[in-house]
C-alpha cells in the first residue's frame, strides 16, 4: 500500500508545480511594455507601441 500512497503524492506534487509555472507564464507577459492594442505611448520615449494584440491558440 506504501507505494500506491506514495505514488500519488509524488503525481499530485507534480501536478501542482507544473500548473504553477503555467500559470506564471501566462501571468508574465511582456516586461516594460505598455498593453499590446491601446495606443499607449511609453513615458520615457514618447513612443506609442503600434502592435496588434495577436489571439495565442495552443493545441
Amino acid at each position: 500500500m506504501h507505494g500506491y500512497s506514495s505514488a500519488i503524492c509524488w503525481a499530485v506534487g507534480i501536478l501542482v508545480v507544473s500548473a504553477a509555472i503555467a500559470v506564471t507564464f501566462l501571468d508574465a507577459g511582456r516586461p516594460g511594455a505598455a498593453a499590446a492594442g491601446t495606443g499607449e505611448a511609453d513615458a520615457a520615449t514618447g513612443a506609442v507601441e503600434d502592435e496588434t494584440k495577436v489571439p495565442v491558440v495552443t493545441h
